[in-house]
């Protein structure tokens, strides 16, 4: 044979592999050569470029002997042959560079788990890399943004990435609410089954630690204040693109409330809104005394002025907060005498000065529903101003150089344009209404409306409301009363024509199981009441368990179906310990009485501090606290063991002791806010630091993540 007759030969072999096999007596050569299609000539030139085909077609040694694509992406210490021998000869049907390209869009994690397993054999496993940079902490979104790109295909996570993506057919999420890092850290003989899944920690990059299955990935909770449930919320949620505002109400804030209420489009009304009366109090609102009886008057429509005796509020009885007590009026019934009638909406915004008696009322505005005006009037405080504090009331001395209007006056008018069943509206009320001297039972509070993601005490602005939901500045030049009662209203309109969920940071958005529901996956949700009714919707398994270890047991069988790819179990019992021990242990008002009584005030507010510290190292000794340590550590190795190769799960401590954080901040509000000057003085320097170290204890959290393997 001569030399171009074997160049020939060899041709024909690598033409006859990317055909798939077909035999060279089908056609002749010159067939052979037409028939090759523009793909099959692209394969043989890509093995041209890699060396295994020399440019006039012969195949060359080291083409030959090179390893092929499956051989050297296994990696599992098998020959090729004994894998084509296991998947059954599988991808004999392939030519080989149909072969690369297909391992090529494995390595780009675009292939099937079929495909994977066919390429790389039944051995083939996933990994992950982590991409944290140093010093950096995960939040929730990023877990979120994470399970979604492993379920759904959607943006891929900055912090980590996972070789072999398409092998992680399941995703278990362990939410261990409670579990602190710094117990994790300083007591590893309470989490055996964690530390050793842990094993040595893994370095930047790397696919895993020695020995350990789970990577340890520090990380922040939403705030320092959050409660479990609202971490929940915020995990599950996806929130949406398009925030709603103002625009997506339309014309419906600007037609009458009734109107709107008429068409049967809103899903609850406006008492649902309004405040309760512990909410009152805890917000520092001018309340009757409960002895006094609700709603009592001096009979008719009107009402008559309140007994001092029976005016208080949450901070102080003092007259320093409240001024002169005998001139608070209520409001009275209204022309139906009591019967319940239609609801009416009225906006209110006061602004005051400075007198020689502290803040009193200069101005007042009443707004209705639509936001028409109703009442704007100039008050003369009965003190000499010492401040007019025109850059926050736009009150100056020439506006009320000729007004004689009273704030009797004013209470008389008003007191005929609302009645107790009279839904106030306005931006944390309770500084009107202590300026008006009113007591007012039916409340409805924007600042309390449209929560702050840092959870109380923290309040939004109105200001900043405003800009977010409604798209416009208020406020440019100074507070105008109209404008900020209209702004008010239009913000509580919003929410009753929204639903209660609408400005609620941790569920603005859709269900994560909707999502995985449009994307043909089932989730399977083993929590308590309140998270399956909010969460398990589409194809999602609703499993309502009544303790962490029916969490833990119910989860074995949902950890081993192949038809669930997203497990939920929720172990709450750490936190709930954690939280009852810190109740039972930093009584605030017990304290600060102690304090005083120790003689703390005076510059001594140190000592304070100094046994605050000791409670809070107290926690996680507790033996109750440790019991529900061991145990979440037990139910956390059990789910791990009944986990199928190459599922993946997180375990999320959610968030630390928020719940002393809370205590914290009440008791530094108590005295802060104190009229007594020995409890004010308790509070110094000493206790900021300390609050300022509790509220990073708490924020600091921890994700652990793993792929069986």
């Amino acid at each position: 044979m001569t030399e171009q007759e074997k160049r020939r030969s060899s041709r024909w072999e690598v033409l006859e592999e990317a055909k798939g096999g077909e035999g060279r007596s089908e056609a002749s050569e010159g067939e052979a050569l037409m028939v090759t299609s523009a793909d099959k000539v692209e394969e043989v030139e890509e093995e041209r470029e890699e060396g295994e085909i020399t440019p006039d077609g012969t195949a060359t040694r080291e083409g030959i002997e090179k390893e092929t694509p499956r051989n050297r992406a296994g990696q599992q210490g098998s020959s090729g042959g004994e894998k084509r021998k296991r998947d059954g000869g599988s991808l004999s049907g392939l030519g080989r560079g149909k072969l690369k390209k297909l391992t090529k869009r494995l390595e780009q994690n675009k292939g099937t788990a079929a495909e994977c397993y066919a390429v790389y054999g039944p051995e083939a496993k996933a990994t992950l890399e982590l991409k944290v940079a140093q010093g950096r902490r995960i939040r929730i979104r990023d877990v979120q943004v994470m399970l979604l790109w492993l379920l759904a295909s959607t943006g891929m996570p900055n912090w980590m990435g996972v070789r072999n993506k398409m092998l992680v057919e399941k995703v278990v999420v362990v939410f261990a609410s409670g579990l602190c890092v710094s117990a994790l850290d300083s007591k590893p003989e309470l989490f055996k089954n964690i530390s050793g899944l842990l094993g040595s920690q893994a370095g930047e990059g790397e696919a895993e630690g020695k020995g350990g299955s789970l990577l340890r990935v520090e990380s922040l909770a939403l705030n320092s204040f959050i409660d479990p449930l609202s971490t929940v919320h915020a995990l599950l949620t996806v929130p949406h693109r398009k925030k709603k505002s103002r625009l997506y109400a339309g014309n419906a804030v600007k037609m009458p409330y009734q109107d709107e209420l008429a068409l049967g489009k809103i899903k609850r009304s406006a008492k649902h809104y309004a405040l309760t009366p512990e909410q009152m109090e805890e917000n520092g609102y001018p309340v009757a005394s409960p002895s006094d009886g609700e709603g009592k008057d001096d009979g008719g429509e009107g009402s008559g002025a309140r007994p001092a005796s029976t005016v208080r509020n949450t901070f102080t009885d003092a007259k320093e907060v409240l001024g002169d007590l005998d001139k608070f009026r209520t409001t009275g019934k209204g022309p139906s005498g009591g019967e319940k009638g239609a609801e009416k909406l009225v906006a209110i915004d006061c602004e005051m000065c400075t007198t020689e008696n502290g803040p009193e009322l200069t101005r007042v505005t009443l707004v209705d529903d639509t936001s028409d005006v109703l009442y704007d009037k100039l008050v003369k405080p009965e003190s000499p101003i010492l401040d007019y504090v025109t850059e926050f009331s736009g009150i100056t001395a020439e506006m009320l150089e000729n007004v004689t209007t009273t704030l009797s006056d004013v209470q008389e008018e008003i007191l005929r344009i609302i009645d107790e069943d009279t839904f106030l509206v306005g931006h944390s009320l309770e500084n009107d209404l202590v300026a008006l001297k009113l007591l007012h039972r039916n409340v409805i509070d924007t600042a309390i409306l449209y929560p702050h993601n840092k959870g109380p005490p923290y309040k939004f602005s109105l200001k900043a409301l405003s800009e977010r939901y409604l798209g416009k500045a208020i406020q440019v030049e100074g507070h105008n009363p109209i404008e900020d009662a209209c702004t008010a209203m239009e913000l509580c309109r919003l929410k009753i024509h929204f639903g209660p969920s609408f400005g609620a940071f941790e569920i603005d958005g859709v269900s994560m199981c909707k999502i995985l529901t449009d994307h043909k996956k089932c989730a399977s949700l083993l929590d308590r009441e309140m998270v399956l009714r909010r969460h398990a919707v589409g194809s999602a398994n609703a499993i309502l368990c009544k303790s962490d270890e029916d969490v833990a047991q119910r989860s074995l069988k949902e950890c081993k179906s192949p038809s669930v790819n997203l497990v939920w179990a929720s172990l709450c019992e750490l936190y709930e310990e954690l939280k009852a021990v810190t109740n039972d242990s930093v009584g605030v008002d017990a304290m600060l009485k102690s304090a005083v009584e120790a003689g703390a005030g005076g510059g001594k507010g140190s000592n304070l501090a100094e046994v605050l510290a000791a409670k809070q190292a107290s926690f996680e000794k507790s033996p109750s606290v440790e019991s529900e340590l061991r145990k979440m550590d037990e139910r956390v190795g059990r789910i791990y063991s009944s986990l199928p190769r190459n599922a993946m799960l997180i375990v999320l401590s959610g968030q630390g002791n928020t719940a002393y954080v809370k205590h914290l901040m009440e008791m530094k509000f108590k005295c802060i806010r104190s009229a007594e000057e020995s409890v004010r003085a308790i509070w110094d320097g000493k206790c900021d630091e300390h609050l300022h170290y509790s509220v990073q204890q708490a924020a600091q959290t921890v994700c652990l993540v793993g792929i069986k393997q």
